[in-house]
């Protein structure tokens, strides 16, 4: 028999839910580091995260932050870490949104990551095609023009069950779908699984009609491109 992987910590279930809302908010600077050079960008996620969830700590003296002193424990620290800058209003109001979720995260930080993933075992958009597409207009945010990837609005891992449940034709599961910016594409497999995708969210139109994805766009949307030049 298998030996039981240890319970995590409080402080590191916290470590693992500030990973998935920077991830969410703030995903250009925080991208999983892929060669050599980029060790030192894990290591500064490691230390802001691990500020971040001292900070909720020692404010609260306990689990669960009042909602509304959350914007002021973690805005300090993204100051101090240069991730960043005090009069960035775009900036603000993400760290808003960041402390929102948070909030509701934290009474059950287990039930979060359940939801959600953990950011160690890879994202849950996996099954999407991860090939930049040619540059576009995002149909979430709007944003343009700039590399999109395309977004299966009825994802493959639940394509089978689908099928035999007589819900899509085996045509329409493989070919509906969506151009999205990575930002936009990643936001939407935070928000929601696979089958909750395939049920509920299974167009364009499902998808504005989100209060997630409506708060998501209305902060992404304003955001500058941060891409190489487009060719």
């Amino acid at each position: 028999m298998s030996p039981v992987p240890p319970a995590l910590s409080p402080h590191m279930q916290l470590v693992k839910v500030l990973r998935v809302l920077l991830a969410l908010y703030f995903g250009k600077w925080i991208k999983r580091p892929r060669s050599d050079e980029d060790d030192d960008d894990a290591s500064m996620l490691f230390d802001v995260t691990n500020h971040l969830a001292d900070e909720c700590f020692d404010y609260a003296g306990q689990m669960g932050v009042p909602e509304s002193t959350l914007y002021a424990v973690v805005h300090p620290v993204l100051c101090d870490w240069d991730v960043i800058t005090p009069d960035d209003a775009a900036a603000q109001l993400a760290v808003q949104l960041l402390a929102d979720d948070l909030a509701e995260a934290l009474p059950d930080l287990g039930a979060f990551l359940a939801l959600h993933g953990d950011p160690d075992e890879g994202s849950d958009d996996e099954d999407d095609d991860e090939k930049e597409g040619e540059p576009g207009t995002c149909e979430l945010c709007t944003r343009g023009p700039m590399r999109l990837s395309f977004h299966h609005l009825i994802p493959k891992k639940v394509h089978k069950k689908m099928f035999k449940r007589g819900l899509y034709s085996k045509e329409e599961m493989h070919t509906r779908g969506a151009m999205l910016c990575r930002q936009c594409h990643s936001a939407v497999h935070r928000f929601f699984d696979h089958e909750t995708l395939a049920m509920q969210y299974a167009t364009v139109a499902d998808l504005l009609g989100a209060e997630e994805v409506q708060r998501w766009v209305a902060f992404q949307s304003k955001q500058k491109i941060r891409q190489r030049a487009l060719r």
